[in-house]
This record gives C-alpha cells, structure tokens and sequence, in this order.
C-alpha cells in the first residue's frame, strides 16, 4: 500500500486521467464544507478469465475529497475468491490517498463479488468497488443422478450418486449436495452433509418431482459447473392420502374412515390408534389395512394414511384442526388422494376452528370414484 498527500484537485485530475472509461464515486462533488468525502476509484475491478490455481492482481485509489475527517469504519471483500491486501487504515485526512490492491483466485468459471467500504460519508456511507474474474482452464467436474427413479415415496430410500465426479488435475473432492426444488408440501428430512462423501440417501415424503444439485470443490477450492438432477417420487400403495397445510405450530390430523364408521373409533385410522402397525381392517392379511405413516405436530405436514389394496367400499377423509395448538388463526389445508398411482382429487380448504372436523372427500373404491364434499 502507498499512502499519499495531494490536493483535491489533483486526486480528482488524476482520477479523470488514469481512470476516465470510469465515473467518479465521491459522496459529493464541489463541496467545501467539513465533511469527510469518500473517493473510490475505478468503481470496477474486472480480471477477466484467470488460469485455476494461478492469481491476477489490480489496483485502486482511497481518497478523502472533502474538508472533515473521513472515518474508515470498514473496508472487505464479500467473496473468498478476492482477497484485500489494504495496511490497516481508520480514517484519512482531507486530500489524503492510500492504494489499495486485490488479488484475485478464481474459485468458479464466474466469479463476481464487492470490496465494501463503511465510512462517516454523509451521501456515501457504504460504498463498493465491484470485482469481477472467472475461472478458466480445468475445473472439477460434478457428475449427478439419483437411483432408483421412480421411487416409493416414505417406503423406499432413493440415492443421490455423485461418484462419477471428477478433477482433471487428479485431486480429491469435497460434495457440497442440496435440495433444490422438492414438490409443494413436502418437509424431508435432508441427508447428513459429510462432504467427504460422494452420496447421500434420501427419503421422499409426498408424492412428485424432486430436483437435486452437486456442486463439488477440489483441495485448491475451486467449485464445479452445478450439476442438477430430478428424480419421481410416487404412491407406493393403492390407495394414498396426503395432507398439508399453510401456517406452522397448528397440529392438523388426517383421518381415513371406513364404510359406515365414526370419527376417532376403531374404522378411523388416525394418529391414536393407526400409527405405526395399522389397522386390522378388511379380511385376513394386511393387504387391506390401513396405516398412517407420517404424523406431524409443530410443522406444515405432511401426513400420509395408504392403503395397500383396499376394499370395494367408501372411505371418507376427513381432518381435524387439534385442539390446544399455539396457532388459532385460520388455515389452508390442502389434501391430495391418489388412486392405483394417479392423482384423483386436490383440494384446499380453509380450517378455522380449533377442534373443528372438516370432511374433504369420500373415495368410492369399486368404482374409482372420489366425491368432493
């Protein structure tokens, strides 16, 4: 770094000669008072394409142009990929100029990022240089897909494989893996992040398309092109019930009753009594029992009751807004049912009262039937 003492004019003169493609970045221009006036030149730093494993530096201005002292309260890159090399600095006097350099490694085939400055500037408290690079040369590869595909959602583990990844320099990886874009009212539980690991196992909890990404890094800390993929979660039983909702903290129940049963007795599968092992409903076997696989409390779902191979009778779906939730407010609940793998019925209804019993629809098995209620 290189500390100066020039006249305003001169700082302003120099900057319009070495640095005319750029403007002028000063909190205020022709102002004699007593404030400390910020100028930052060039306002940008753009590398360009940088071998990986190689740097490029550039250079820049820190001028005080007003008449008050300028207070440096902070002066940082915002990207690991651009590094400051500044003596420190609290404050400049007026028509005071230190120089700067940033250094720049590229970590990406795009790199963008901003040395910021906080200062007492009354127009300019927070001003910025932009720094631009890219990475060029041989980054690591991520190479992505997920098996199996389709998977049952909740009944099979579903993997995301990135062990076909490579580094062209022949160096070890870390996976960074992350869920990009899952189905509306899903609430998985993501894999365990060890980056030391290429794969991770994953389990779908309701019903659709779920699209994952790999971004792998190797040990210079240079990232890879994002590598997307998209796997199909789907029902893994006949009949398949699902259930979110909106607003958290507002316990919602999804009940299945069956024929001509009632709420919360032995024809109802719900959270008391069908949890876990089921219901022992329909003939001998546990092809026609009911169960209820997910059973959610503080969050937005979802809830889901199957039945493997139902019977050739009506069952009614129901849910109940549970009473004693810290949540009182009304909330969309939205339930979908799927017929033999197809969806057959969505529907969103607005639940406002605690302990209130909301029937969505009845399924009609033997005619493949849902009626809306």
């Amino acid at each position: 770094m290189k500390q100066l003492s020039l006249s305003r004019s001169l700082a302003l003169s120099l900057c319009l000669s070495a640095c005319s493609e750029y403007s002028l970045f000063a909190g205020t221009s022709g102002n004699d008072g007593a404030a400390g006036l910020i100028l930052i030149e060039p306002p940008i730093l753009d590398f360009g394409v940088v071998e990986y494993g190689s740097g490029a530096e550039q250079g820049f201005i820190l001028a005080n142009v007003g008449g008050g002292t300028l207070e440096i309260a902070s002066i940082a890159s915002n990207h690991e990929a651009f590094t400051l090399d500044l003596e420190e600095v609290e404050s400049l006097e007026p028509d005071e100029v230190i120089e700067g350099t940033v250094t720049y490694q590229p970590r990406s085939f795009l790199d963008a990022g901003r040395l910021i400055v906080e200062s007492n500037d009354p127009e300019a408290p927070v001003s910025e240089v932009k720094l631009y690079g890219g990475g060029g040369g041989d980054a690591p590869v991520a190479v992505c897909s997920a098996n199996p595909d389709p998977v049952a959602a909740i009944h099979e583990t579903v993997y995301w494989i990135g062990s076909g990844s490579f580094d062209p320099g022949g160096g070890g990886l870390s996976y960074a893996w992350s869920l990009i874009s899952p189905p509306a009212g899903a609430s998985p539980t993501l894999p365990l992040e060890d980056p030391s690991y290429s794969d991770r196992a994953f389990i779908a909890d309701v019903v659709g398309t779920y699209t994952v990404q790999l971004v792998v890094t190797n040990g210079e800390g240079v990232s890879s092109t994002p590598c997307t993929t998209s796997f199909e979660a789907i029902p893994a039983t006949d009949l398949w019930v699902e259930m979110f909702w909106q607003r958290p903290d507002d316990d919602m129940d999804l009940h299945v009753v069956r024929g001509n049963g009632d709420l919360r007795t032995d024809q109802d599968c719900y959270y008391a009594n069908c949890r876990l092992d089921g219901l022992p409903w329909g003939p001998a076997g546990a092809v026609a029992d009911p169960i209820l696989d997910i059973d959610d409390i503080p969050g937005t779902g979802p809830e889901n009751i199957n039945i493997d191979a139902p019977e050739d009778i009506v069952y009614h779906v129901w849910v109940n807004d549970f009473p004693g939730s810290s949540r009182t407010e009304p909330n969309d609940v939205t339930v979908r049912i799927y017929l033999s793998g197809s969806l057959a019925y969505e529907q969103t209804k607005t639940i406002s009262g605690e302990d209130d019993d909301v029937r969505f629809a009845d399924v009609d098995w033997g005619d493949q039937r849902i009626d809306p209620r």
